[in-house]
């Protein structure tokens, strides 16, 4: 059985709006994310894939640059953002489920990293996002939903409860 739960958001501030949690669907995962960042503004926008193809997107705002696609093909674990004063979420660190190489979203380093978040061992994977936005700063905060619906951890988990 699936399960999954919403972690911590990235940092304190809920300036602007949410457009609620999109999520994939029944046992898919992210594998792919990607973040859209407009100078004096830090990111304006997120898009995500899940394993069955399926794009979710945020804000549809047409300006800035997309930053590099971040990829996992067997999904994320650990992510955290980046703020600067006055501009927001400006760069979002990941983790590849089970892998300790960082992939950062854009070269920008200015401000500070918030804490690490990281779906937890029963709910390894990302499954979905929600963010804090506005036209006029961008994303303020996001947070993600993890779950246990990857193919094998599900299982192998309740194989090793059951041993």
């Amino acid at each position: 059985m699936e399960m999954r739960t919403t972690i911590s958001w990235s940092n304190g501030h809920f300036g602007g709006q949410t457009n609620g949690m999109h999520e994939c669907g029944h046992h898919q995962y992210v594998v792919n994310m990607q973040w859209q960042e407009q100078d004096n503004w830090g990111l304006i926008d997120l898009e995500f894939t899940c394993s069955d193809g399926k794009v979710f997107g945020f804000t549809n705002y047409t300006g800035g640059s997309w930053n590099r696609a971040l990829n996992c093909s067997g999904g994320f674990q650990r992510l955290r953002g980046r703020e600067q004063d006055n501009y927001g979420i400006i760069n979002v660190c990941t983790y590849c489920l089970y892998d300790a190489i960082e992939q950062d979203s854009n070269g920008n380093y200015a401000g500070f990293w918030d804490p690490e978040l990281s779906c937890p061992s029963w709910a390894p994977v990302v499954v979905g996002f929600e963010i804090h936005w506005t036209w006029f700063w961008g994303i303020y905060n996001f947070r993600a939903r993890c779950s246990n619906g990857v193919p094998g951890v599900g299982a192998g988990l309740i194989t090793h409860v059951l041993v």
